[in-house]
């Protein structure tokens, strides 16, 4: 593990995995890091559900991730879109996972009517559904890596990025007493 005094040498953080899906923020953002490897010098923030008020702390970030499990009730899901603002969904700035990984226990929302709920509230907000088989889990990856690492011009959300070549070597280095609060960064520390 590296020093947690260290990340304050890497560049700004790019991207935010949020949501209340804690488990599925972690591996999701340590996949990403693996994928990004060396020379992306990605710093992924982990946080829990932030307000409305507190995107617009972030200005630098180039993606917001909301990871959401099926577990969670639909009140929860939706009160966690309200709080996107508009401006960073008219951005592209958003994206939206749903964590099936739990299919053996109790769903209290259905992945099909939180996806009609979402594409009537806004449909720019892209969805993608997250399954714990590792094929599902280096396929969001990559859209996430592709998309936080895009050029600042590009407008598109890369789901599907053609023939990725990544290095993978990946460390924590904000574990504390607050786990949903960890950086995640891409580079080796001396």
């Amino acid at each position: 593990m590296a020093d947690v005094t260290k990340a304050e040498q890497l560049p700004n953080c790019k991207l935010m995995i949020t949501g209340s899906s804690l488990s599925g923020k972690i591996e999701l953002a340590k996949r990403v890091a693996d994928l990004a490897g060396d020379k992306q010098r990605l710093r992924i923030q982990l946080s829990d559900p932030i307000s409305n008020q507190h995107y617009f702390e972030h200005p630098h970030h180039k993606l917001f991730v909301i990871v959401v499990s099926c577990l969670e009730h639909m009140e929860d899901f939706t009160t966690q879109m309200k709080n996107i603002p508009q401006y960073l969904i008219a951005r592209n700035l958003v994206y939206v996972v749903l964590s099936k990984s739990d299919l053996h226990l109790q769903h209290q929302m259905n992945p099909v009517e939180a996806k009609r709920w979402l594409m009537a509230y806004n449909a720019d907000i892209p969805l993608m559904y997250w399954y714990s088989a590792k094929r599902s889990t280096d396929h969001i990856a990559k859209g996430i890596l592709a998309y936080a690492t895009r050029p600042l011009s590009s407008r598109s959300l890369l789901l599907y990025p053609a023939k990725p070549v990544f290095d993978g070597n990946a460390q924590v280095v904000g574990q504390d007493a607050k786990p949903t609060m960890g950086i995640i960064s891409s580079r080796h520390h001396m």
